[in-house]
């Protein structure tokens, strides 16, 4: 799959000089009433907790009634009994720490993208637990399946629109494990629906989405993509707690699989193998092995410092899927190792690994183990399935891993003084670099790996 530069396509610089040689019907979205079980986070205090955690040097924490060792016991708890279903099958306990109450384990449920699927191990009896954590997952689970409602209807009105328009896109994560390796869709919660549009449909793409209201929020050109939210959608989050139906959803739409690892490489594994499948009624691409297995690690490994658990158990799923469908360890060797992507994809399976040991190959993972860098073993050595998932603290030797020889090292610390997501907005620049100044004074930022 050729990606195609930002000069190519008008319509990642400008609305107006959008590409519409074909006509596009313009099918206004439905709107869609939700469940609101609370009143929405008011921005005032949401913006109190952001400088509350900015304040303390880690300004993803966002929960002050809830001490961090507490929600990572909790993510602790979480970790044994995933890798208890995933090793010696249902039903797994769950259980908490001393002095950890059932609020941390909502907290740790709602950051690790798993309180719904407990929830539904819960109501079908492949989890036990007391009362306390019963009703708190069993809120995730009601909230989830709202907004599996809403992400239904917002995702079929948009795959048909493009379909109608003879855009065939391929539909990637969440969009396609949650119907394909989930037992239920709502058990995988999903912030956006990422299509990837190759070549000259990518701006056609855009345009037919803005024709039906979604509205561009974020562009990027390396690599090229653009995100869009349905119209009239909050840009900030109605809760902190659970995956809110009406939490920010938008359409991330790609040029092509290509994932940038901090300016030391871009890694692009098309032109991929694809398959036809149904997805939210309609017809549309998805990536068949060995591509969806490599593309999801990759994605599970660039987002590493906030890697929820819940891509764990994705990869993990997965991959236990491919196995007896009959996945092939040597062709995903092949495919990462001809594209550069080896030692990209090694923390990712890495910690699958740790999550359900002896999934992987020893084959493939010793082949990736030679392919990390010392450094990047170092701080994969020191992290698990719960621990992975950093929101207070994050170490510079973890951003300086992906780099191997003196000019990635160049490119990576350049990304760190000219952050990539500060390239459209210059402005921006002053506000991060102090950001980063401060949590390394604060502890946010450490100069070795930590667990926090």
């Amino acid at each position: 799959m050729a990606t195609t530069t930002s000069r190519q396509h008008p319509y990642i610089r400008k609305r107006s000089r959008l590409t519409r040689s074909d006509p596009v019907r313009h099918v206004p979205l439905v709107a869609t009433a939700t469940t609101r079980t609370r009143a929405p986070l008011d921005s005032s205090e949401l913006n109190r907790l952001r400088k509350w955690a900015r304040g303390r040097g880690h300004p993803y924490y966002l929960w002050p009634d809830v001490p961090i060792p507490a929600w990572r016991a909790a993510l602790e708890g979480i970790a044994s009994a995933v890798a208890g279903w995933l090793s010696r099958g249902p039903p797994v306990a769950l259980t908490l720490s001393r002095g950890v109450d059932a609020r941390a384990l909502g907290i740790a449920a709602f950051t690790s993208g798993l309180g719904p699927l407990l929830g539904y191990w819960l109501e079908t009896g492949d989890l036990i637990a007391n009362d306390d954590i019963r009703m708190v997952l069993a809120r995730h689970l009601r909230a989830a399946r709202d907004r599996w409602s809403r992400t239904e209807q917002l995702a079929a009105q948009a795959l048909a629109a493009l379909a109608e328009t003879g855009i065939s896109p391929l539909v990637v994560k969440g969009g396609h494990t949650a119907l394909a390796h989930f037992p239920n869709p709502a058990a995988r919660p999903m912030t956006d629906l990422d299509i990837v549009v190759e070549g000259e449909s990518f701006a056609r793409g855009g345009a037919v989405l803005e024709a039906l209201g979604f509205e561009p929020i974020e562009r990027r050109r390396d690599p090229l993509k653009v995100s869009l939210t349905p119209p009239g959608e909050r840009l900030g989050p109605v809760s902190l707690e659970l995956t809110h139906a009406d939490n920010p959803w938008a359409i991330e739409l790609h040029a092509s699989l290509a994932r940038s690892f901090f300016r030391v490489r871009t890694i692009d594994l098309g032109p991929p193998r694809v398959a036809r499948a149904r997805r939210f009624g309609v017809e549309v691409r998805v990536l068949e092995e060995p591509w969806l297995t490599a593309h999801l690690a990759l994605h599970a490994s660039e987002e590493l410092h906030r890697l929820p658990m819940l891509r764990l158990l994705e990869l993990a799923l997965v991959m236990r899927a491919g196995c007896q469908s009959g996945l092939d360890w040597d062709e995903l060797g092949s495919l990462l190792a001809r594209n550069g992507a080896e030692r990209f994809a090694f923390p990712a399976f890495e910690l699958a690994e740790r999550l359900a040991p002896g999934l992987i190959e020893p084959g493939f993972r010793e082949r990736l183990t030679r392919a990390a860098p010392a450094r990047m073993r170092r701080v994969v050595g020191g992290l698990g399935p719960a621990s992975a998932q950093r929101l207070a603290s994050v170490s510079v030797a973890e951003k300086l891993m992906w780099a191997r020889g003196p000019w990635e090292l160049t490119r990576r610390v350049s990304d760190l003084f000219w952050p990539t997501g500060a390239h459209s907005s210059p402005g921006a620049l002053p506000a991060i670099l102090a950001q980063r100044a401060w949590r390394l004074l604060r502890g946010g930022l450490r100069l070795s790996p930590s667990r926090e």
